[in-house]
């Protein structure tokens, strides 16, 4: 069990790097050079970078970085041959992202000023219980659910 939660965390911590290092060096580059905006047909752009008191901070960062993962994968692996970042990393992290959705959609909801959220609250809670029983056995998942779903109930 220790083994799967040092590599799901090494799959985030890997990622995380991956995405520091572009944002630093390759977005600087992309970003000051109009020639290579021009050959990989992207516009300038800053990713997001997890922070931990902030609660989506990773699924903002999975999500800006999910579609850029083939010029990050392409531009790191060139800068690090001996740490490549693979497919597989990038599954790892979609599957991430994809379950910490649920968890940016309901803090956003929650958040709400304009509309009265305690209608809304019951509902959040069935679709978060969901997402926890669909990855609640996943390996690549599993050591990062179970403490969160412990916490869940506790609550609710």
């Amino acid at each position: 069990m220790g083994h799967l939660k040092r590599h799901a965390a090494k799959q985030h911590d890997s990622t995380q790097t991956q995405i520091s290092f572009t944002d630093s060096t390759f977005g600087t580059f992309v970003c000051n050079n109009e020639n290579a905006r021009k050959e990989i047909g992207r516009k300038c752009k800053k990713y997001l970078i997890d922070v931990d008191h902030r609660w989506n901070s990773t699924y903002e960062m999975l999500e800006c970085a999910y579609d850029d993962r083939d010029i990050t994968s392409m531009f790191c692996n060139n800068k690090f041959p001996e740490d490549q970042v693979t497919n597989y990393d990038w599954e790892v992290s979609n599957l991430i992202k994809e379950f910490l959705k649920i968890f940016y959609t309901s803090t956003n909801i929650f958040s709400g000023v304009y509309y009265a959220t305690t209608s809304v609250i019951v509902n959040q809670i069935f679709f978060i219980s969901e997402v926890f029983a669909r990855y609640r056995h996943d390996p690549n998942v599993a050591l990062i659910v179970a403490p969160m779903e412990v916490k869940f109930k506790k609550y609710f």
